[in-house]
């Protein structure tokens, strides 16, 4: 049992064909979350990820400098 929620708007005329509306309803709905969901932008989550990548390559690179010694 599938427990997906979805937002029905009817007008009241369509109340008299219920048995062919509201399964119709249903499907637009779902298409319609099913395309918002595909549009996703994941730019964000790989600038973050490259951010976080090259403060660890600085921090690395900051650890092997700190090993100079003066005589």
């Amino acid at each position: 049992q599938k427990t997906d929620k979805v937002d029905v708007t009817l007008l009241p005329e369509e109340l008299d064909a219920m048995e062919n509306v509201l399964p119709a309803k249903y499907e637009e709905a779902r298409e319609e979350e099913k395309l918002r969901s595909q549009r996703e932008d994941f730019s964000d989550m790989v600038a973050e990820n490259e951010k976080k990548r090259k403060r660890k390559m600085q921090e690395k690179d900051g650890k092997s400098k700190k090993k100079d010694f003066k005589f």
